[in-house]
């Protein structure tokens, strides 16, 4: 038994259920499914500056272009022949889209969403990578279905710039500072990853690796530091350094695995495998923050600029559709979203503070959303006075975070039934309410 102070247990319960309600109404769950489109996208693309998700719908040859914003379908362009994967040009103004059907390279203005010339090849590309001083990187196959290379062209001109290299098909990716190309092939045993040198236009072979049986796609980190490489044996996700190939860590791994994202800080990674489950792990030290299920193994996954987003292709025969899920923390005071109570949130709430509106904007977040993430102490407006309730509950470690709220309110609920109490204080001391957390321990 302890000692209750009944105003301000009182006041406790009635903070904790405005915060219940605050979180559950205004964020959406984690896994929870907030969009779908009736198509499946063979490549997912996300705009670092804009909300746009392109996707290329092979079915009726089109690139649909999604606002990440209000998930709805912004633009329809239609292409002829079969599009492919896509790539931005290092400024993020063009958009450039391997069609195998049409041998060609199209290229769409991403101010005005509209195709504005298509660049023909003499081989059918799978995929492309923007290359520096105007040169354009895809993996091409001939007429009979063989003969694939990694080519170089012209992104003006499409004629050829240099020297190509004999490949399987594959995934390319593209350091940030363009300069360097990765390589690696699918479904083939033993699996290669490869390291180009494309500072000129000679393709020189820095590095050449065999990590493990059956590669699925490679997905380059957003930093440029390392690479992650789906396995199908040993059945893990192993992150290579890339100016090395050294092995830094692996992702959790089990049979079998379908796709990886990576948010666009790297901090989360997603991994999806073919049982219909997706985690979420910490990039750095592989804990998993939380897992939710998929109606099937996607085939590419990408998250929004925001990394709040994830966008999913699903294939499946009953289904061929592209969701979109909520990946983004819905604890109170996370601002950097790695789903925990840290020092950097509260420098990220400072930043906050100082343009609210540019915060907001960066993150997509509505009025709500940063009302249940930044309104410690529940007035009603996000402002400096809630950086005292965030430095309170830092200093404890009881922190109540969302999907604990319930137990708690119920908890406190009772004690302030048993105390006989009528009437809600007006003021709140978030110090002591982490106190009283303490005492009551579970409920």
């Amino acid at each position: 038994m302890f000692l209750v102070d009944p105003k301000k247990l009182a006041a406790t319960f009635f903070v904790c259920f405005l915060a219940m309600i605050n979180s559950q109404s205004t964020l959406a769950a984690i896994g929870e499914q907030l969009a779908s489109f009736p198509f499946v996208s063979g490549d997912l693309l996300a705009h670092p500056n804009l909300p746009f998700v392109f996707s290329t719908n092979s079915t009726k040859n089109t690139v649909e272009v999604i606002n990440s914003s209000s998930l709805s379908i912004t633009r329809t362009i239609p292409l002829s022949g079969h599009p492919g994967d896509m790539a931005l040009n290092a400024d993020g103004s063009l958009l450039y889209v391997a069609n195998f059907g049409n041998k060609s390279i199209d290229v769409i203005d991403v101010a005005s969403l509209t195709l504005t010339r298509s660049i023909p090849l003499t081989n059918a590309p799978h995929n492309v990578v923007a290359g520096p001083d105007n040169r354009l990187y895809t993996v091409t196959e001939n007429a009979s279905g063989g003969n694939r290379r990694i080519e170089q062209f012209d992104a003006t001109t499409g004629i050829p710039t240099g020297g190509s290299f004999s490949v399987n098909n594959g995934e390319l990716n593209i350091s940030p500072d363009r300069k360097t190309l990765y390589f690696n092939d699918y479904f083939i045993t033993p699996s290669s990853l490869y390291r180009f040198d494309i500072s000129t236009p000679i393709i020189q072979v820095l590095q050449h690796i065999l990590p493990g049986e059956a590669g699925l796609r490679g997905v380059l980190s957003h930093d440029g530091t390392f690479i992650a490489l789906p396995s199908a044996y040993p059945y893990n996700v192993p992150l290579y350094r890339t100016d090395d190939f050294a092995l830094i860590r692996s992702l959790p791994g089990q049979a079998y695995l379908d796709a990886v994202a990576i948010r666009p800080d790297d901090a989360i990674s997603y991994v999806a495998y073919s049982n219909r489950v997706l985690k979420i792990v910490n990039t750095a030290t592989l804990e998993v923050y939380g897992s939710f299920s998929l109606p099937d193994g996607p085939f590419t996954m990408t998250t929004d600029a925001t990394g709040r987003k994830l966008f999913v292709a699903i294939p499946s025969s009953t289904l061929k559709k592209t969701i979109v899920y909520n990946v983004g923390s819905v604890m109170p005071g996370d601002f950097n979203g790695d789903f925990k109570l840290t020092g950097a949130d509260i420098s990220m709430m400072l930043s906050a503070l100082t343009d609210i509106p540019a915060f907001q904007a960066s993150l997509s977040l509505t009025n709500a959303d940063m009302l249940a993430i930044g309104d410690l102490d529940h007035n009603g407006i996000f402002t400096n006075a809630d950086i005292q309730p965030m430095l309170n509950l830092l200093a404890t470690s009881a922190v109540p975070e969302p999907n604990q709220l319930t137990t708690l309110a119920l908890g406190l609920g009772m004690l302030i039934m048993h105390a006989g109490m009528r009437r809600i204080a007006k003021h709140f001391d978030a110090e002591q309410l982490a106190r009283r957390v303490s005492e009551v321990g579970p409920v």
